[in-house]
């Protein structure tokens, strides 16, 4: 379990977006003192979301920003969420959900096995019909869009605890 948390997202694309035509994603996490560097790939076909992942934690985050920037990266787009994780499950069934309470909304987020997924959801009341497979960029820019609204960054309000 970890307690909740303000998470602070910034994604990266050099010009010409080649990683988003490739339906790819580079990101810069800050989790309170910990950066972490995310490179997504596509999303593949299917009633959840799986997609290649591959993370590294570093110790300084604005050197990697500035590596980032050297390389020919630039921010296109913010997100922060409050998040709170919790393990269910044991074994070959086990876990992780996150809670992430954001400006458009609160999502649980299930990571686990295709079938576990189903099972926890089953759980929780739900169905496959209840999956939400979009981005938090994809479902902001609908948000926002929809409200005449910037979709440059989707950012929690400074007094909510």
């Amino acid at each position: 379990m970890a307690s909740r948390r303000l998470l602070d997202d910034q994604l990266y694309d050099r010009p010409g977006n080649p990683l988003q035509a490739a339906r790819s994603t580079l990101r810069i996490r800050r989790d309170g003192a910990r950066g972490i560097l995310t490179f997504k790939g596509p999303v593949l076909k299917g009633p959840v979301k799986i997609r290649e992942e591959i993370e590294t934690e570093v110790s300084n985050t604005m050197a990697l920003e500035g590596i980032v920037a050297a390389l020919g990266f630039t921010p296109f787009f913010r997100a922060q969420k409050y998040r709170e994780e919790f393990e269910v499950g044991a074994g070959e069934t086990l876990a992780t959900l996150a809670m992430d309470d954001t400006p458009i909304g609160i999502y649980v987020e299930i990571e686990a096995e295709r079938e576990t997924i189903a099972q926890v959801a089953e759980a929780m009341g739900r169905s496959v019909n209840d999956y939400v497979l979009n981005s938090y960029q994809r479902l902001f820019t609908i948000w926002a869009t929809a409200r005449g609204e910037s979709t440059k960054a989707m950012l929690v309000r400074s007094d909510v605890r």
